[in-house]
């Protein structure tokens, strides 16, 4: 039976620091999923998709349905991804899988910027990526990936900038045709975020920003969360950075090493804690059974004591951010 809670994962998401509690995050969960504020549940942990292709992509499908992974975060920029060989590799677990359906599986998608001015367009090839229907199926949540088309991303040279506002009403009204059941944003800026909220119908659902323990992004989520969105991290295990500080981090080390516990179950679990939600990119069986773990609710609750909550804490704003790319 599912339970509603008045806080994410129940009050040990939030205990402790204040950047746990950021946002005053109230949602409903089952414990795996969240509600998200249309109804829609969504998986507190899904896998990323991103820095892989072709085999890669399919095998890491595989080897995540198999640990038990039901969510799945694609976008389609094929710089970064290959949404074709996931939908290709979760089609055939599907049929060859008679306990398995389609709508066993949350997927996410994101509009390439490129595609600004032609959202349905692009939503369209999502479903043929995915093996949708148009006549009879929705896609679980669209983002659009980028508020605009930076000639830093490759498929965006030479191309116009794009009209992020424009692009929002498109998604809203195929949101309202029930093509897309959730609509998120990703890589908006706060004050993006800001004006986004401001002229939007139907406002983002879901939001995806970069947080890691070195960038927490607390001001952008206190924002969302007070606004009744649900935040998902990506890069979370330091890949934004030139240097990856997390993997070297004595604080999180110190902290993995005091709970027989990895790195990467430390940071994942800080951020499912503080009510993000994680989707961590892995195409190891090793990382991936590691990573699993995750989806059983009292193991991210239970990890981190409010003492490790405060060490992490003191990490974020170290090092001066910077971003573009999808790993």
């Amino acid at each position: 039976m599912l339970w509603l809670l008045a806080l994410a994962l129940a009050s040990s998401r939030i205990a402790g620091t204040s950047t746990c509690a950021v946002g005053d995050l109230a949602c409903a969960t089952d414990g795996r999923n969240v509600r998200l504020s249309n109804g829609v549940w969504m998986p507190w942990v899904g896998q990323g998709l991103a820095g892989m292709k072709g085999d890669a992509t399919t095998s890491a499908v595989q080897l995540h349905v198999a640990a038990g992974f039901r969510a799945f975060d694609g976008a389609q920029a094929k710089e970064w991804y290959d949404d074709v060989a996931a939908g290709n590799a979760l089609a055939a677990i599907v049929q060859s899988t008679p306990s398995l359906s389609r709508r066993d599986f949350f997927i996410a998608s994101k509009v390439h910027p490129a595609f600004l001015g032609r959202v349905e367009a692009a939503v369209r090839e999502m479903f043929v990526s995915w093996h949708l229907s148009w006549e009879v199926d929705a896609i679980d949540l669209v983002y659009l990936h980028y508020p605009a088309c930076g000639d830093w991303i490759p498929d965006c040279r030479g191309q116009p900038t794009g009209d992020w506002r424009l692009a929002w009403r498109e998604l809203e009204r195929l949101y309202e045709n029930g093509k897309i059941r959730a609509l998120g944003a990703s890589n908006f800026d706060a004050t993006q975020l800001q004006d986004l909220w401001a002229m939007a119908t139907t406002p983002p659902h879901v939001v995806q920003m970069w947080v890691d323990p070195f960038h927490q992004a607390n001001d952008e989520r206190a924002f969302v969360t007070r606004r009744g969105g649900v935040v998902v991290g990506y890069s979370s295990l330091g890949t934004q950075w030139p240097t990856n500080p997390v993997w070297s981090s004595p604080v999180l080390q110190a902290i993995a090493a005091k709970h027989a516990a990895s790195v990467a179950s430390v940071v994942l679990s800080y951020f499912l804690q503080c009510g993000v939600a994680m989707i961590p990119r892995s195409t190891s069986l090793e990382h991936v059974q590691m990573n699993a773990r995750l989806l059983e609710p009292h193991y991210a609750a239970s990890l981190l004591d409010a003492q490790d909550r405060d060490a992490i804490a003191a990490l974020d704003g170290q090092y001066e951010a910077r971003h573009h790319d999808e790993t």
